[in-house]
């Protein structure tokens, strides 16, 4: 079945940027859109001068919910029709419009959730697969900004807890084997009910020494940057915060800081800083970006 629509040149750009972002073609776009057409609420408008024409194929699938839609609002045509759950779907979050375009991975995601069931996935970088994990499925949450959906999972591959991007998963295969939340993470998905760590950092901290332009660098530098900490908490409450320790002395220093932040985390955000940064605690991820940053200088003197 094919519809020729006729849209705004504005409101077409949009959905093709949108269609850009998740690698996937037009069309395939506006079925996601039909087949979520129930959920959403038609915005019907007038079309600009400019406009351009496009021919739309609703696929088998969505077949009877279109015509249904066709029923309800039969006083509008199909490129109306068409064009108003378009609109509909551009003025949503962005959270959600990713989670109308991964609807049906998001519903298998969930029902393995929901019967504790191991799965497959695909994982996609550019819209190519590159990748296979087999995970237990834990929660799907959303970031605090409201833009990307992730699943909190434990991955057999690094036998450990780990997020992933709903964007970037393009296959479920369901292996219907059992698994049981390890009770080390049940932490982690409490906290995440609070607000979502893309790092899942809940509980790990570091403590860094700053430089003058290290401390600068805090309000720049804003991609991947963890929660800062008290420091009079921590030195108030040791019991609380028992994987770190402040002293007087560096209660007083304003160039020291703590923040809750994974190994992974820290490696992600500080390494940036180099000279400007010292990291104190723990002393395995300095070493660890100790090893990093001399392989690097070795291949440069190689270069020399």
């Amino acid at each position: 079945m094919r519809v020729r629509l006729t849209i705004d040149k504005r409101m077409y750009l949009l959905l093709e940027e949108e269609a850009e972002k998740y690698s996937i073609p037009v069309n395939r776009l506006i079925n996601q859109i039909i087949s979520s057409s129930e959920e959403l609420e038609p915005r019907f408008y007038k079309i600009e001068k400019d406009n351009k024409v496009k021919d739309v194929k609703v696929n088998a699938e969505n077949r009877d919910i279109w015509n249904k839609q066709l029923r309800v609002h039969g006083e509008y045509s199909k490129s109306e029709l068409v064009r108003a759950y378009i609109a509909a779907y551009l003025f949503l979050p962005l959270f959600i419009r990713e989670q109308i375009i991964y609807k049906n991975i998001i519903e298998e995601i969930q029902t393995a959730i929901d019967n504790n069931e191991s799965i497959e996935i695909s994982h996609t970088k550019n819209g190519i697969e590159y990748e296979k994990r087999i995970i237990d499925p834990y929660k799907i949450v959303t970031t605090q900004t409201e833009e990307n959906n992730y699943l909190i999972a434990f991955c057999h591959k690094r036998q450990d807890i780990r997020t992933f991007r709903i964007s970037r998963i393009s296959k479920i295969k369901n292996l219907h084997e059992k698994f049981k939340v390890k009770d080390e993470y049940k932490y982690i998905l409490n906290k995440s009910k609070e607000y979502f760590d893309g790092f899942l950092s809940y509980g790990k901290f570091v403590k860094v020494e700053l430089t003058e332009r290290g401390i600068g660098m805090l309000n720049i530098v804003t991609l991947n940057r963890p929660l800062e900490i008290s420091k009079k908490s921590i030195y108030e409450n040791p019991d609380k915060y028992q994987d770190v320790s402040i002293s007087e002395e560096e209660l007083e220093n304003d160039r020291i800081k703590v923040f809750e932040c994974s190994p992974y985390q820290c490696e992600a955000y500080f390494f940036q800083y180099l000279e400007n940064v010292l990291i104190l605690e723990p002393v395995s991820v300095r070493d660890k970006m100790y090893d990093r940053l001399k392989k690097g200088l070795e291949k440069i003197e190689v270069c020399k």
